[in-house]
């Protein structure tokens, strides 16, 4: 028996996949996934126009790319990689200024649930991990306690955890999610 709780405990948690070639019960998930990118009102998801004195500049989604789905806990994530440009000044010759890419688990309202920065690469899933060429960038499916509370190490900073097992800080502090069968 002490050992049958932790088990029923990971065995709740796995994580199951599709890839963006399954079929899907939602084939507009790209309008859904821009959408919920300008309803989540985060400034640096969000598309707009601005000023900067007398100059005018644009930050813009380029493009969005639906890599998968990842389902823990009997929700449905959608995994995305997004990159968003700062245009150039408003009539101006030079090149845009720069560029920011994210990765993004939607739920499945098409909410942003977690997102983490990342550099432009070509990333995709495999089964329930995000790889860039054979390098792993995050594993979805882990039930790991630093992951559960920490989030996954993307580039330089940490992506939140975003499911229902997340270690929250005073449980990491007290060590609650260390308790022996």
């Amino acid at each position: 028996m002490r050992f049958l709780i932790p088990v029923l405990f990971v065995a709740g948690s796995l994580a199951f996949a599709d890839s963006p070639g399954d079929a899907t019960d939602t084939p507009d998930v790209v309008a859904k996934m821009v959408q919920g990118l300008a309803a989540s009102k985060l400034d640096h998801l969000t598309s707009k126009t601005y000023k900067d004195g007398d100059r005018e500049f644009s930050y813009h989604l380029k493009t969005i790319d639906y890599l998968g789905t990842v389902q823990r806990d009997e929700h449905r994530y959608t995994i995305a990689a997004a990159k968003f440009l700062r245009s150039s000044a408003k009539g101006s010759a030079y090149p845009p200024a720069r560029g920011h890419g994210f990765i993004i688990v939607f739920d499945e309202a098409f909410d942003v649930a977690t997102h983490g920065r990342m550099d432009f690469a070509d990333y995709y899933m495999d089964g329930h991990v995000l790889k860039v060429g054979e390098t792993v960038v995050a594993d979805f499916g882990s039930t790991d306690p630093v992951i559960r509370h920490h989030g996954w190490l993307l580039d330089s900073a940490f992506m939140p955890y975003p499911f229902a097992d997340r270690i929250s800080e005073a449980d990491w502090q007290s060590g609650a999610f260390r308790k022996e069968p």
